[in-house]
C-alpha cells in the first residue's frame, strides 16, 4: 500500500517509474500521469473504499449504464482508470458512468 501511495503521488517520469507506475498518458487526455499497480485486480468490493484504485462493475450486457441490481464489483488493476462502467461510491451507491 506505501509503494501505491508513492506511485500516486508521482510528478515526473522518473519518480513514477521508481514506484513501480507507467508514465503515459490515460484515455483522450494529451496530458501525461502515472498510472498505478494496484495489485488488487478482481478483488470482489462493493463500495470505493474496499479498493485502492476503483470499485467497477460491467453494465449490464446491451447497456451503456445498465446498472440496476448491480450490488457487487471487483477492484481495478491500476489507477487511474478509464471507460464505461457502474462505478461504485464511498458508500456503496452505484452509478453507471463513461470516466475518461
Amino acid at each position: 500500500m506505501a509503494s501505491f501511495a508513492a506511485c500516486k503521488a508521482s510528478k515526473s517520469a522518473t519518480t513514477c517509474k521508481q514506484n513501480g507506475g507507467s508514465w503515459t498518458t490515460v484515455g483522450p487526455s494529451p496530458e501525461l500521469t502515472c498510472v498505478c499497480p494496484t495489485g488488487q485486480q478482481g478483488c470482489a468490493c462493493t463500495r470505493s473504499t474496499d479498493c485502492l484504485g476503483s470499485c467497477r462493475a460491467t453494465p449490464s450486457p446491451g447497456t451503456l449504464y445498465g446498472c440496476d441490481g448491480v450490488t457487487q464489483g471487483s477492484c481495478s488493476s491500476h489507477h487511474p482508470s478509464v471507460g464505461c462502467w457502474c462505478w461504485f461510491g464511498k458508500d456503496g451507491t452505484v452509478i453507471g458512468i463513461c470516466a475518461d
